[in-house]
């Protein structure tokens, strides 16, 4: 029970997270909000190696994985973030979180490549409904005169950013302690944001911008899905199994779809409801499939539904 408890909360702070980003994004850069957002969890975090007595662990981590952990960040905490805000901008909230469930997919294909997995015809015909569910959602049901939304397509490509981040870490760096990688990765996120905004972004014309509103929503988005989001999905794990937290994370586009609603005034379409209902049907399907296959094969390298960067 305590468990669940933890992944109700893990999820319901992950939902959060698009709604504070289109709130920000309607005012502000892309670049800039991660920016600001990589640097204030980075400090975050800074504070709780030093007050945990981390810093010697990370020490520890040689300089290899270091490489491969810097790789594995520019992948899933700069482009994959970015990408996502960007998409933000053009599209809804809540064809944003469709769409980016179709992460567990391409996870799966990548892994296919990268890591020599085995893909069955059970994990086609669940990426086949899903597929089927977003291009119901991005279409909105108009497959006569079809055209590809801009925001969809970036956040599809931040799924892909995302996806492969998450090969190489299962590839390189998987005997790394995760909160280790976590910590490594949001720092390196930081550097990248800062190097790319020092080029591109003009913080005395984004400073007079920053609203005591824009601030508090920002602030919200470090504390909230980015600190006590990440510190609630390890203490999920730890009393629970993770195969438990992913059936609770197929909640995420329904407590995301609600908020939308209910803070951004934005509209659920028919169509949207049924690409919501075969893609977390879909799920659902590779879910009890990969339960069943799990007991003969526990000795294999996983990638499954356990995205650790969520």
């Amino acid at each position: 029970m305590k468990g669940l408890g933890f992944a109700l909360i893990t999820v319901f702070l992950a939902s959060l997270y698009s709604i504070f980003a289109k709130y920000l994004v309607n005012s502000l850069e892309p670049l800039a909000i991660q920016t600001m957002r990589y640097v204030l969890a980075s400090v975050v975090l800074l504070v709780f190696i030093y007050y945990k007595r981390r810093l010697e662990n990370l020490k520890a981590v040689s300089a290899r994985h270091v490489l491969f952990i810097a790789a594995i960040s520019f992948f899933s905490a700069f482009a994959g973030p970015l990408l996502y805000l960007y998409g933000l901008k053009f599209t809804s909230v809540i064809n944003s979180v469709l769409v980016f469930k179709m992460e567990v997919v391409i996870t799966s294909l990548l892994a296919v490549v990268m890591v020599k997995e085995r893909v069955t015809k059970h994990q086609i015909m669940g990426a086949a409904i899903m597929f089927l569910g977003v291009l119901v959602t991005i279409s909105n049901g108009n497959f006569s005169n079809f055209s590809l939304n801009w925001g969809d397509v970036l956040v599809f490509f931040s799924v892909l950013a995302f996806s492969t981040g998450t090969v190489f870490f299962k590839k390189f760096v998987h005997r790394v302690p995760a909160e280790d990688v976590v910590m490594l990765r949001n720092i390196f996120g930081a550097l990248f944001f800062v190097l790319a905004s020092a080029f591109a972004i003009d913080y005395m014309e984004v400073i007079p911008q920053m609203s005591l509103d824009l601030v508090a929503v920002l602030l919200a988005m470090v504390i909230l899905p980015t600190t006590i989001g990440v510190y609630c999905f390890y203490r999920a794990l730890q009393v629970s199994k993770a195969s438990e937290l992913a059936t609770v994370a197929l909640l995420t586009p329904i407590f995301t779809s609600i908020l939308a609603v209910a803070f951004l005034g934005e509209t659920l379409s028919i169509w949207q409801l049924i690409g919501g209902v075969l893609i977390i049907g879909g799920l659902v399907f590779l879910e009890v499939h990969f339960r069943k296959v799990r007991p003969r094969h526990k000795r294999r390298r996983n990638l499954k539904l356990k995205h650790w960067h969520h």
